[in-house]
């Protein structure tokens, strides 16, 4: 049975419908290893600045 997400999870698949920063960074987001993010786990990423941003 495939795994239902929430309208707060994010997955991968999801995020290709438009979001394509956070498609480039999916794996450094999701920090759990789940196949989905939240949108807090986006915001702590945006967070740490360029820098620490562009070393993906």
């Amino acid at each position: 049975m495939a795994r239902s997400f929430s309208q707060s999870e994010l997955t991968l698949e999801r995020a290709k419908a438009g979001m394509s920063q956070v498609v480039k960074k999916f794996d450094r987001i999701d920090t759990d290893h789940k196949d989905y993010i939240t949108r807090q786990q986006i915001k702590d990423v945006m967070k740490e600045g360029p820098s620490s941003r562009n070393k993906i």
